[in-house]
C-alpha cells in the first residue's frame, strides 16, 4: 500500500523540484521517500541547502520542507549500502546514485529521481521500461510517479494479506481495527493474522528491522456472542505465541457499546474496518477475513486521509473511541526464539 520512491537530496538545489517531490510523495497518498542514505537523507539535504539557498527567506522556505521531509522518510528492510563492491574491488565512496541502483536493482522503487539523470540517461530509451527520471521530467503524465492511493484486490485467500504486508513491514506501530474478528481456530482471520504476524516476525531483526513495538487488535463483538475470557486467552495464545518473538507481544482489545446507548442498524462504530500505523491508515472494504476458497468477489484497500487517519490513531492510541469502551484486554506474549 506504501509506494517507495527513491529521491536525490540533491533535488534540494532547487526550491521547485524538493517542493514538488516533497509535497507528491505523503503518506497520505500512499507515498513516501527512501531514507537514503540510511538515516542520513535529511542530513545531505542540509547540506546541499546550506550550499545553495544564499537568501534568508529562501533558506527559511527550504528549512520548512524539510522538515515535512523528515515525517515522509522510511527504512526499507534488507537496504544495503556502503558496503558494496563495483568491479571486484571496494569503493570507499560510491555515489547516491550508483548505490542507490544497485538497491533498486535488488528491490525496485516506484522510481527513482536523480538530477544526474539529466547527463547519465537516455531517457528516449529508458523511460518505458525503468522509472529513473531527472525532476523536470515529473508530472501527472508519468504513470510511475503518479501511483495510486488505493488498490483493488479480491477475497480470494491471501489477497489481503499479500497486499497490506508490504504497508506493515515499514511500519513500528500497527493497529487492526475489524469489529468482525474471529479467534476460532476455522476462522479465516486467524490464518491471515497468523500469515502477518509470522512475515513480520522472520523479517525482524534487531535492531534495524524489528518486530513491531506497537502491534494491536480491536474488535467488537455483539455482547450475547462474547466468549468466556479463559477462552479467549486460550485461543489467543494458541493461535499466535509461537509466531511472535520472544520479549515481544500483541495486545488485543474486546470493546463494547457503552451502557445506555442504542445503536441503530447500519450505525455501529466499528462498522468500517482499519489498518493504521505510524505512516498511515487504510481502510478495508469488506474486512481483514477472506474467503476459503478462491473467488472473483472484489474488495478494496484505500489509504484514507490525513485527518482522518490522525484522529482515528489518536482514539486508538487513547481508548476513547466515540460511543464505545474497552470491555477486555489481552496480551499475548512472544514464545518464539530469534
Amino acid at each position: 500500500m506504501l509506494n517507495i520512491f527513491a529521491i536525490d537530496p540533491e533535488i534540494c538545489r532547487d526550491p521547485e523540484w524538493f517542493r514538488y517531490c516533497i509535497e507528491h510523495c505523503h503518506p497520505s497518498q500512499g507515498r513516501m521517500i527512501a531514507d537514503l542514505p540510511p538515516g542520513g537523507w535529511d542530513v545531505e539535504a542540509n547540506k546541499v541547502i546550506k550550499k545553495q539557498a544564499s537568501k534568508e527567506k529562501e533558506k527559511k522556505r527550504q528549512n520548512r520542507y524539510l522538515e515535512m521531509a523528515k515525517k515522509q522518510l522510511v527504512d526499507r528492510p534488507g537496504t544495503v549500502w556502503k558496503s558494496l563492491v563495483y568491479n571486484n574491488s571496494p569503493d570507499p565512496d560510491p555515489s547516491w546514485i550508483i548505490q542507490t541502483e544497485k538497491e533498486h536493482g535488488r528491490e525496485p522503487f516506484s522510481a527513482v529521481v536523480s538530477p544526474d539523470y539529466n547527463e547519465t540517461e537516455d531517457t528516449d530509451e529508458t523511460e518505458d521500461t525503468e522509472p529513473k527520471y531527472y525532476p523536470d521530467e515529473l508530472d501527472r503524465t508519468v504513470e510511475a510517479w503518479n501511483t495510486p492511493s488505493g488498490i483493488a484486490i479480491t477475497r480470494s485467500p491471501g489477497d489481503f494479506v499479500n497486499a497490506i504486508l508490504p504497508m506493515l513491514r515499514l511500519s513500528k506501530e500497527i493497529h487492526f481495527l475489524d469489529r468482525y474478528f474471529s479467534i476460532d481456530d476455522n476462522s479465516s482471520h486467524t490464518q491471515n493474522y497468523k500469515q502477518i504476524i509470522e512475515d513480520l516476525a522472520n523479517n525482524h531483526n534487531p535492531p534495524f528491522y524489528p518486530f513491531p513495538s506497537t502491534l494491536t487488535i480491536h474488535f467488537c463483538p455483539d455482547s450475547n456472542r462474547i466468549p468466556a475470557t479463559n477462552y479467549i486467552q486460550n485461543r489467543l495464545e494458541k493461535h499466535y505465541a509461537d509466531l511472535i518473538p520472544i520479549g515481544k507481544s500483541v495486545k488485543i482489545f474486546l470493546w463494547q457499546i457503552k451502557q445506555n446507548i442504542t445503536i441503530e442498524r447500519g450505525g455501529h462504530p466499528f462498522h468500517n474496518r482499519y489498518v493504521l500505523s505510524n505512516h498511515c491508515g487504510v481502510f478495508v472494504g469488506y474486512g481483514t477475513d477472506s474467503f476459503k476458497a478462491p473467488t472473483d468477489a472484489p474488495d478494496l484497500l484505500q489509504v484514507i486521509d490525513e485527518k482522518i487517519y490522525r484522529t482515528l490513531l489518536k482514539q486508538i492510541r487513547k481508548k476513547t473511541f466515540p460511543m464505545l469502551d474497552v470491555q477486555q484486554d489481552f496480551v499475548i506474549n512472544g514464545t518464539k526464539r530469534v
